[in-house]
């Protein structure tokens, strides 16, 4: 009973199989294709892929530029905004404008994930070189930053002015003499150690 059950079992296989392989060359006699054309084109499937592999990391690197460039812009609007009064009329201006260049790099954030999604498991092994995925942070956040390094810029003018930006003077001593006793063994290395090249 056992036997005749995997007699017929192999044989519906076989018989999958042949219709499965007579359907899939059909399709290339009736183009008029032979498969060693086939065999030929597969060069050109390599170019193709390498094609696509440079069209999305051009579209990634276009993405990652233009949104440090729209960021950018965005910090010069709220540093701005910053430094104008409360009640100033300028402020609901730049403030649309903040909210208008929010939406174009959180699109431009979606779309550039969306790429490097694809790159990534498209194409695993260039993938490590685009980093990973883009965040935008809160418009109020990104104010939040910007105030935090206007007052750290005022605070460190205010140390300098105080204290003085020059370096002390037994801390540059030491510096000299490390610069020059390490130059000086490079030197020494070069020339009473000879490299010997054997074959």
């Amino acid at each position: 009973m056992h036997i005749k059950f995997f007699l017929i079992l192999t044989l519906l296989f076989f018989n999958f199989a042949k219709a499965n392989e007579e359907a899939h060359s059909a399709p290339a006699e009736k183009s008029g294709h032979d498969t060693k054309e086939d065999k030929t084109s597969t060069p050109d499937a390599g170019k193709s892929v390498k094609n696509q592999i440079a069209t999305l990391e051009s579209e990634i690197a276009d993405l990652k530029s233009r949104s440090q460039l729209t960021q950018s812009l965005m910090n010069q609007l709220l540093a701005k905004k910053q430094t104008l009064p409360e009640k100033s009329p300028e402020i609901k201006v730049i403030i649309k404008q903040v909210n208008e260049e929010y939406v174009k790099l959180k699109n431009m954030s979606i779309r550039l994930n969306e790429k490097l999604n694809e790159l990534r498991y498209k194409y695993p092994e260039r993938a490590g070189n685009n980093g990973s995925n883009a965040k935008v942070k809160e418009i109020k956040q990104m104010e939040e930053d910007i105030i935090f390094s206007e007052q750290l810029k005022k605070t460190l003018e205010h140390v300098k002015k105080q204290y003085g930006h020059k370096t002390p003077t037994h801390v540059k001593k030491k510096i000299d003499e490390s610069k020059t006793q390490s130059e000086k063994q490079k030197e020494s290395n070069l020339f009473d150690n000879p490299v010997v090249i054997e074959k």
